[in-house]
């Protein structure tokens, strides 16, 4: 069975145990390597330096379980100039932003980008 490169693996036991599950996601890439992102809100993004982004729409109520759709990709960089490319139309009511903070340089970046891109 083929599952597609970009998923969700859920929120870490932690963030659950103390009722932080939706401020924390594992996301997969195509390797299998799950990294850990922080949700962040759309109008701080532009004092965001050195991550990874990801732009989701969240499944609506009648598809809960469904995977979230990934419109927008890519990192900021030390200046917190953004790179990437949009995937889709972003319907505003059910959007949320993701920042993986964890990787040490711009190569880092990029190689995660790369994994959840599927490339």
């Amino acid at each position: 069975m083929c599952r597609p490169a970009f998923m969700t693996a859920g929120s870490p036991d932690s963030a659950r145990a103390i009722g932080l599950a939706d401020r924390f996601r594992y996301w997969s890439g195509a390797s299998g390597r799950r990294y850990l992102f922080s949700s962040v809100a759309a109008d701080t993004l532009d004092d965001l330096a050195e991550a990874v982004l990801l732009i989701v729409v969240e499944p609506d109520g009648e598809a809960a379980h469904g995977e979230p759709r990934l419109v927008w990709i890519g990192s900021i960089d030390r200046d917190g100039v953004r790179q990437g490319r949009s995937l889709g139309p972003i319907p505003h009511e059910r959007t949320r932003c993701w920042a993986h903070f964890l990787a040490r340089d711009e190569e880092a970046r990029a190689a995660i980008l790369a994994d959840l891109a599927g490339s």
